[in-house]
């Protein structure tokens, strides 16, 4: 199941935005359902720009979300080991699970 893929790089985008707002001006004065079709046709492409824009903030959120599922993993293991030794190996155990805690706080 892939997901639509926009053109990927800025300079496509680009081009078939001017060439659609060419043609919209072009036939602007000519027919005037033409003209409304570009209007549609120019708004569908400022959503899809700002559709681009939120796809990108979600994958950042999620690139996050898995940085703290990682680092609650090694916490995880860090207090399973400290639970299972004593003395100096609990000791230096628990000090790494805090020490990943921090660096993700």
């Amino acid at each position: 199941m892939g997901r639509m893929t926009l053109p990927k790089d800025e300079d496509s985008m680009r081009k078939i935005q001017e060439e659609i707002e060419r043609e919209h001006h072009h036939h602007h004065h000519h027919h005037h359902e033409h003209a409304e079709i570009g209007d549609v046709l120019v708004y569908i492409l400022e959503t899809l720009a700002d559709l681009k824009d939120r796809v990108k903030s979600c994958e950042q959120n999620v690139d996050d979300l898995q940085r703290d599922v990682r680092t609650l993993y090694k916490v995880m293991v860090f207090i399973m080991k400290a639970l299972l030794s004593e003395g100096d190996e609990r000791r230096e155990a628990l000090e790494e699970a805090l020490q990943a805690l921090e660096r993700k706080l």
